[in-house]
């Protein structure tokens, strides 16, 4: 299964963050990585990532949440 690329968050001119879903081993995954800008103008993955299995993905939309709750109730100083 070639990756299905869902979506990306740009870094910089030359770096983005790519969310992907890939299998490996007959598992499918959530790919977070960080992908730059190569020589001839084509993107490549970069080793800064993780993939989470997509049985986690639950788990994974609740530390999200928790994370938007904490910084919707703290200011920039990180005071609660």
């Amino acid at each position: 299964m070639e990756p299905t690329i869902i979506g990306e968050i740009p870094r910089n001119a030359k770096e983005v963050t790519r969310v992907s879903i890939s299998e490996f081993k007959g598992k499918k995954y959530v790919d977070i990585r960080v992908w730059f800008k190569s020589e001839n103008g084509d993107y490549a993955p970069g080793k800064k990532g993780i993939a989470i299995a997509t049985e986690n993905l639950e788990q994974l939309k609740k530390l999200i949440q928790k994370s938007e709750d904490y910084l919707g109730n703290t200011d920039v100083s990180g005071a609660r």
